[in-house]
């Protein structure tokens, strides 16, 4: 049995034994490809990568290739064109996928975490479109907000959905504190767009005998019947009834913004 190498050849080569390395005297496996390592350019149209495979008459590649020592990439792309990218297809037959191991008991299977920077979204009613959790340092919110005697925005997100025929559900919670003296009322509001979708309110009594609250101005939460693709502004508003109170909002919050579809 012996191996079978080769640089570079413009004829097809069928071994019947042993392996077939390109770029490599020593292959492992029944074929294998040795080149460079690269990154996989978004520029241009030079050698870029290990492996290509190209429709006949026309710049739709696939290309392959190593990146470092621990990274290895594909990339379907233009030919001509790096700078345009095309659609890689798995399965479009059907048939399930399976990453970091297992069977695939479903058409995606993920043996691990999902990390995602951008939008998850579904099809059919009821499914989740798009999820997002935001903190104080997303909000902008590194330092403490304090307002009295009027009513005014301490929160202010801007959200542009995913779908055109679905519900927004919101909820917010915080960190906050009441200073001051004597009976007063608060209220919180969430608004999505131009929309009142909740209301809270807290009652502070400082009689003889009374004391405590009612109850709380977060957290609150609320759903919105959206029918369009526009941002959203969604703010959370506080407001004072009495005139001798204020209301600090500390730099410890989380608002929640999930998209389902309908």
């Amino acid at each position: 049995m012996r191996n079978l190498f080769f640089m570079s050849l413009g004829f097809t080569v069928l071994p019947v034994f042993g392996q077939t390395g390109i770029g490599t005297n020593a292959p492992v496996n029944n074929l294998d490809v040795v080149g460079a390592s690269a990154a996989a350019a978004a520029t241009g149209n030079a050698n870029n990568g290990v492996l290509r495979i190209q429709k006949t008459g026309a710049n739709a590649a696939l290309d392959a290739g190593v990146n470092g020592t621990t990274n290895a990439w594909i990339q379907a792309r233009d030919a001509a064109n790096y700078a345009n990218s095309n659609n890689l297809l798995l399965n479009p037959n059907g048939g399930k996928v399976a990453i970091n191991g297992g069977e695939g008991n479903e058409i995606l299977t993920v043996n691990g975490n999902i990390y995602v920077s951008g939008s998850v979204k579904a099809a059919q009613a009821g499914q989740v479109l798009n999820s997002v959790v935001l903190n104080e340092s997303d909000l902008s919110k590194s330092s403490s907000t304090t307002v009295a005697n009027t009513r005014s925005t301490v929160v202010s997100y801007n959200y542009t959905p995913v779908s055109s025929n679905s519900k927004i559900f919101v909820a917010f919670n915080g960190k906050y504190g009441i200073g001051g003296s004597g009976n007063d009322d608060w209220y919180s509001y969430l608004l999505v767009g131009s929309t009142t979708v909740q209301t809270r309110q807290s009652y502070f009594d400082n009689a003889s005998g009374g004391g405590g609250r009612a109850t709380s101005l977060f957290p609150i939460s609320g759903v919105y019947t959206n029918t369009g693709t526009s941002a959203l502004t969604i703010k959370i508003d506080v407001q004072e009834l009495g005139i001798d109170d204020s209301f600090t909002l500390e730099p410890d919050m989380l608002l929640t913004i999930t998209e389902v579809a309908r």
